[in-house]
């Protein structure tokens, strides 16, 4: 998303745990700079802290005078998807950590600073869990994607004589390594994945001029609404393979060295430049993200 912003002519931040990340996030971003006065910065943020995120929040009014548009967008999964019995303490900790106490960090680290505004608009991220819905294998991430509507709506009414509006964003599925985790040599799940998700670019496009064209405060922007999901299925058999080549006989195989390395599975993103194959040697998988 980073990236529509800055084609769309708007300055932004980013940030992650990886200095090198960001600072590469940073660099590329800084190339599709379309105005004078732009500008990129990156920051190594853990908003799993409160002290980082508040750091953050400082630094963006610093750097940029204000805070018009505030994404809580950092989350990672459940890896490896296991039954809430199975499942170590550590991987709790850091999937609560990042996606919901980096949630409420960010969202109080922002509306700190647009309250004193009194204006600008903090959008919180769903995913599987959001309407309630089990996860089975991933209750750790379906437990902290159910807190959004609610945090949504407690925040919406906490805001809602300040001027800042508060907001919640549906990607639907995106085609990431997020999404993949654990999901590469399922061929039911790649198959799903064909019908009903999206590269991030075309989500993003999608996304940021609506984001950009928030009014107000409570709004719900859904990229995949139910009506369209049913459309994909019903026209699921043109869809085979739109993404990523489903394996016929247990491996996903894709055009680069690394598919054929230690026997690893490897899925092939079509039209996407990014491999999610670590042993990758042609591939890019460094490509900026926007983030939170």
């Amino acid at each position: 998303m980073a990236h529509e912003f800055v084609q769309l002519g708007d300055s932004v931040v980013v940030c992650g745990r990886s200095t090198a990340a960001v600072e590469l996030a940073r660099a590329q971003l800084s190339q599709a700079i379309v105005q004078s006065g732009q500008r990129v910065i990156s920051m190594s943020v853990d908003v799993s802290r409160a002290d980082e995120c508040d750091a953050l929040a400082a630094a963006a009014v610093r750097e940029l005078g204000q805070i018009d548009i505030w994404i809580n967008n950092a989350g990672v999964s459940q890896t490896p998807r296991a039954p809430l019995v199975d499942t170590p303490p550590e991987t709790l900790a850091s999937v609560v950590g990042c996606n919901l106490l980096g949630t409420l960090h960010g969202c109080r680290s922002a509306l700190r600073v647009m309250t004193a505004q009194g204006q600008g608009h903090v959008f919180l991220m769903d995913g599987a869990g959001s309407r309630g819905n089990p996860t089975p294998t991933s209750a750790v991430y379906g437990a902290t994607k159910a807190s959004v509507p609610q945090l949504c709506q407690s925040l919406q009414r906490e805001a809602a004589l300040s001027g800042v509006g508060v907001h919640a964003l549906s990607p639907g599925m995106v085609m990431t390594d997020l999404l993949l985790e654990g999901n590469r040599d399922k061929p039911r799940s790649l198959r799903i994945f064909n019908i009903l998700a999206d590269n991030p670019d075309t989500v993003a496009a999608w996304l940021v001029p609506r984001i950009r064209g928030a009014e107000g405060n409570g709004s719900y922007i859904k990229y995949l609404t139910p009506a369209d999901a049913i459309w994909r299925f019903v026209t699921s058999p043109w869809r085979s393979n739109r993404l990523v080549t489903v394996p016929t006989t247990g491996i996903a195989m894709h055009d680069c060295a690394a598919a054929s390395k230690d026997g690893e599975v490897a899925v092939a993103l079509r039209g996407s430049s990014a491999c999610p194959s670590p042993k990758c040697e042609r591939h890019d998988r460094t490509r900026p993200t926007a983030g939170g």
